[in-house]
């Protein structure tokens, strides 16, 4: 009887406890909680089966909530940031509190590395979680502490979001009366991190331009790509100067342009301060007039009307001089000269003839220094 009274304690021993797994799997999980219900996959622990006593995939409701204070909204590559969960109750009678958290990229990818120092925190399937939570006299609210996020070194696919879910339970052994609550914090790449000081530009001998530019300090920067424009609004790539990385102490820049190319006229230049995740913002513009040697007719239009045409006419001159207009007809006859006053500069005027007639061919020859050059041109 001794004997037969053994081996039922030992089969009713194994029953209890498959029944206990049977029946906490998966009502709760205060050692591990389960991947998969931070709502990542718009699934939480009030799915039924789970912590459902208040209807399947139902969340925040209780007057409580689950916070991150340390969580970033915009990241660094490579930077480790300290963080806690914080869930609270809506009513200090919660004795069992627990928590998940998963990061994903644009695309849904899990991102970056979850680690922890606390006992009672660990990761599994790339989800920081609670690990074996412990029933407490009842708070209305708890902390886990010491927890990290390390962001990627390689730039990810913005935006990032953190997934949070939070258990506040009630220390039973079963899914009624545990409330779960969820949150989302969204990261993107922080702003690139170079103090610039200083950016400017100037001609060198009636000739190159040279660039110069100052920093105070700089983090994880990456390069700096100079543009040009001829009226600060469409800019081409001019070079490329790489930056510091690393820096808290002032750090001088320097490069010249061998072609301005835009004589007598302002010409802008800006930098594009690019970080080394790629995220990047412009400077102010820096720009310069540059001088000229030689007097150049930049434009001639023609400015339609019911008689005779006008002709605006944009010429830049070095310095204050003369300038005669020839007005030549399809013969080769100079039909008459009219002059003007051209300073030194950009200059804009209107020429206009009733001695030609509509339609007919003219040529506009202009003398001013070392400008000689003739416009074929249509009444």
């Amino acid at each position: 009887m001794k004997f037969i009274y053994t081996i039922s304690s030992v089969v009713l021993a194994v029953l209890a406890l498959a029944s206990f797994f049977s029946f906490t799997k998966p009502y709760h999980y205060p050692w591990v909680p389960p991947t998969g219900y931070t709502g990542a996959t718009v699934s939480y622990c009030s799915t039924a089966g789970c912590h459902s006593s208040y209807g399947a995939n139902v969340v925040n409701t209780g007057g409580g909530s689950v916070t991150v204070p340390g969580l970033p909204t915009s990241i660094t590559l490579g930077v480790s940031y300290n963080f806690s969960t914080v869930i609270t109750h809506g009513d200090p009678d919660r004795s069992r509190f627990g928590f998940a958290i998963k990061a994903v990229d644009a695309n849904g990818m899990a991102i970056g590395t979850f680690t922890t120092t606390n006992p009672k925190a660990g990761v599994i399937d790339n989800e920081i979680g609670h690990r074996d939570a412990d029933i407490i006299q009842p708070e209305i609210s708890f902390t886990y502490g010491n927890l990290t996020w390390t962001a990627p070194t390689v730039a990810p696919v913005y935006p990032i979001t953190f997934y949070i879910a939070g258990n506040a339970g009630n220390g039973g052994q079963g899914s009624a009366g545990d409330y779960i609550y969820a949150s989302t914090v969204v990261a993107n790449a922080a702003v690139v991190p170079i103090t610039l000081s200083a950016f400017y530009a100037k001609q060198l001998n009636n000739a190159d331009v040279v660039l110069q530019w100052r920093t105070e300090q700089e983090i994880n920067s990456d390069k700096f790509e100079i543009e040009k424009s001829i009226n600060g609004q469409q800019f081409t790539y001019l070079s490329t100067i790489p930056a510091s990385g690393f820096s808290s102490t002032i750090k001088d820049y320097k490069t010249i342009d061998k072609n301005p190319t835009s004589n007598g006229e302002y010409i802008y230049y800006r930098l594009k301060l690019i970080d080394k995740d790629g995220s990047f913002k412009y400077s102010d513009f820096a720009k310069v007039l540059l001088s000229t040697n030689e007097t150049i007719v930049k434009n001639i239009a023609t400015i339609h009307n019911g008689t005779n045409n006008i002709f605006q006419v944009n010429i830049l001159s070095p310095n204050t001089q003369s300038l005669k207009i020839n007005w030549i007809n399809s013969n080769g006859q100079v039909i008459f000269t009219e002059n003007k006053k051209l300073t030194k500069g950009s200059n804009t005027f209107q020429l206009q003839s009733n001695k030609i007639a509509k339609g007919e061919i003219i040529f506009l020859k202009f003398e001013a220094g070392s400008l000689n050059k003739s416009y074929s041109l249509v009444n």
